[in-house]
């Protein structure tokens, strides 16, 4: 059942989150975790490096997925979501690389990468905690919204709102490789992370009791322990 909880900025969300993550891995070392790119995790991540660098709090035991990729995108390229990751957060930790699954957007054949992708994140039972975002169309990774998903990490076909949102220096990119629903939901935990006006509109739909494919983040409905968390700007919406 997923849960809906307000917080009043987006400070106090990444808080929150990086509360549940560190619980989580408390009683579990070993977390296997999701992460999202983009603006709405790097307070998040700041946190996250914070308690790491003034208290002691080590992830050399957690494995690291990257949740999408854009296509045909090196993974030094400035808008890169692995070079985002290293930059805002891993390059910061103690990680260890061979515990560190980014998917390269520039290789080749893409299909390969996406079956690589997925049978590491299923090697030792799938995710501990998937932490995601929300697009202001309802796509959670590069699950667009269509009239059917595709369950495993595959090569998604980028929406006209997604691609208006790209930088300038993005405009050839017109896929993206992500982590599908089926594997997303497999997770144990799905933590959304939703800040900003931005983010009103779509928030609002998702709390409606309703599932449909053309709002991808709809299907944590029927995740047993979905849980949003939702600044007072993106839940404006909210009755």
């Amino acid at each position: 059942m997923m849960e809906i909880r307000i917080l009043p900025d987006a400070r106090a969300v990444a808080m929150a989150a990086a509360d549940i993550l560190v619980a989580r891995l408390a009683t579990k070392p070993g977390l296997r975790i999701a992460l999202p790119a983009g603006s709405t995790p790097r307070p998040l991540f700041a946190e996250l490096i914070r308690r790491h660098r003034e208290q002691g709090l080590s992830f050399a035991g957690v494995t690291v997925f990257g949740l999408d990729e854009y296509r045909g995108v090196a993974p030094d390229h400035p808008h890169a979501f692995g070079r985002f990751f290293r930059d805002n957060l891993l390059d910061a930790l103690d990680v260890p690389e061979a515990q560190i699954h980014l998917m390269p957007g520039d290789r080749e054949p893409a299909g390969h990468v996406c079956r690589l992708h997925e049978a590491r994140l299923l090697a030792d039972g799938g995710l501990d905690l998937a932490v995601v975002g929300i697009g202001a169309n309802g796509h959670i990774a590069f699950n667009e919204p269509a009239p059917s998903l595709v369950a495993g990490t595959h090569v998604a076909t980028l929406s006209s709102e997604t691609l208006a949102s790209l930088p300038a220096d993005l405009h050839h990119v017109t896929e993206g490789l992500s982590m599908g629903l089926g594997s997303i939901l497999g997770a144990r935990q799905v933590l959304l992370l939703a800040t900003g006006a931005s983010k009103a509109e779509v928030v609002g739909h998702l709390a409606q009791p309703l599932i449909s494919t053309m709002l991808p983040a709809s299907m944590l409905h029927v995740h047993p322990d979905a849980l949003v968390l939702a600044d007072a700007e993106a839940a404006s919406h909210l009755g």
